[in-house]
């Protein structure tokens, strides 16, 4: 049975929203909300940071250069666009496609649409394994990666008719980039390249793109990713995420196996959540010590300072030990849920 695939096509996003709109939709494909997404956007001329610590003043320079700067939440080099640059974001559920297993093969094989749309146009490139494509030392397309669970964000740019004089002037820039227009010395549309690469996403991928728009669920959670996270300047500096999206975090920490205890303390935990008729607004995780986690996620500090110290079991609300040692009751536990929640409203 051939795989469907939703395919969203953007036009010119806020940054931020664009970014943002690609978490959000791994995370509903992660719960099995919406299926395996293909997405396509532009935006205003941006520099899209990873993991660097920023400065306000490099921000603000940047502005007054006509750059703005976003946070990304996947890995790589950062990479510039604008108008004129498509963004590509698949947001694929691995384990409902026959892809590679090996790190390396996959991400060939995600990028090989792309590899084999460039080369339409008679451009010879080559892709080195893990962020760039171009010809010769200079890209005309970069990428980066996110695992969250099971799901992989693989994430990146293509400089169609790009003016690569700006992002090549950026001091933030890790190489001198090239666009596909100058080697290809002709247009390049956006709509043109995205319906080839389209073309090569079903002949490399074995799959059907179904043409789709975001879905309720993920209208309302997109908000509280762009305010908690895309909106943040912890984020944008630091690269701080916030806990839970908005959301409140309950954390358990228990031994492994559990003990009598500890189940005590899960199941406590959920029935809380239950009385407190707020679960829709409570992401609760239940980590078993010495176990590792999944990619994509963390736990916080409070958390942290507890299996440092065996305080086992242990309940964190919002990044805070609240209960530890002990099995904390519904009403307990329903306290605090409703203390936390004040000060998030």
């Amino acid at each position: 049975m051939v795989e469907k695939l939703r395919l969203l096509i953007d036009g010119v996003l806020e940054p931020s929203l664009g970014f943002a709109m690609d978490e959000t939709i791994m995370l509903c494909v992660h719960k099995s909300l919406v299926p395996s997404t293909i997405h396509f956007w532009s935006c205003r001329p941006t520099l899209s940071v990873a993991v660097e610590t920023l400065r306000e003043e490099e921000i603000e320079e940047l502005k007054q250069r006509g750059v703005e700067v976003v946070r990304r939440h996947t890995i790589g080099p950062s990479f510039y666009a604008d108008e004129k640059s498509i963004i590509f974001s698949f947001i694929l559920n691995t384990k409902k496609l026959d892809l590679p297993e090996n790190i390396t093969e996959l991400y060939s094989t995600l990028y090989q649409p792309v590899v084999r749309a460039v080369r339409s146009y008679g451009v010879p490139c080559t892709y080195d394994g893990l962020f760039y494509l171009g010809r010769g030392w200079k890209p005309v397309s970069q990428s980066g990666q996110f695992w969250y669970y099971d799901v992989l964000v693989f994430q990146g740019v293509v400089y169609l008719e790009t003016d690569v004089d700006v992002p090549n002037r950026l001091n933030s820039r890790p190489r001198e980039v090239t666009c596909l227009q100058s080697l290809y010395q002709g247009s390049v549309p956006k709509e043109d390249f995205i319906r080839n690469t389209c073309l090569k996403i079903r002949a490399e991928l074995g799959v059907e793109l179904v043409r789709g728009d975001l879905t309720w669920e993920e209208e309302a959670l997109l908000k509280r990713v762009l305010k908690s996270k895309y909106h943040s300047e912890r984020w944008l500096l630091y690269g701080i995420p916030p806990l839970a999206y908005g959301n409140l975090l309950i954390e358990v920490l228990t031994a492994n196996p559990p003990t009598e205890t500890c189940a005590e303390t899960v199941e406590n935990v959920k029935e809380a959540i239950k009385l407190s008729q707020e679960e829709d607004r409570i992401e609760l995780r239940v980590w078993r010590r010495g176990e590792a986690r999944p990619p994509g996620t963390f736990v916080s500090s409070g958390l942290v300072e507890a299996a440092k110290n065996s305080r086992i079991p242990a309940v964190t609300v919002n990044g805070i030990l609240k209960f530890s040692r002990r099995a904390p009751s519904k009403t307990e536990v329903l306290e605090s849920i409703r203390e936390e929640i004040k000060k998030i409203r």
